[in-house]
């Protein structure tokens, strides 16, 4: 089963250039960047991890609408979508998450 995880940040999130940072340590992932996404796939071929163009949510109420929590706008929100296999791909989607709350004063919400 995937792993799906939205990161609330109060600051605009980049998250190319963070998992740049991330993998340039001595990673050997691979990224793709795609038209409102990043894709990070695993050095033998299979996706890992997708990272969704993080979008600003202004309307107040609408993060309780959608995740049944309530949270202060604006906001930026990011979804992060990991596969189900290998079981390395919802750690590191986890890992990016934390980084970027880290990063951008934010808070986690997964399914």
């Amino acid at each position: 089963m995937t792993l799906d995880i939205v990161v609330l940040a109060a600051d605009r999130p980049d998250p190319a250039a963070m998992l740049a940072g991330m993998i340039g340590r001595g990673g050997t992932l691979r990224v793709r960047v795609n038209p409102g996404s990043l894709h990070v796939y695993d050095p033998s071929g299979p996706l890992l991890v997708s990272v969704e163009t993080p979008v600003l949510v202004q309307a107040p109420g609408e993060v309780e609408r959608l995740l049944g929590t309530s949270a202060p706008v604006p906001l930026w929100w990011v979804d992060i979508r990991a596969a189900a296999h290998p079981p390395e791909a919802q750690t590191l989607a986890r890992r990016i998450a934390d980084e970027l709350v880290q990063r951008h004063h934010g808070a986690v919400w997964t399914s």
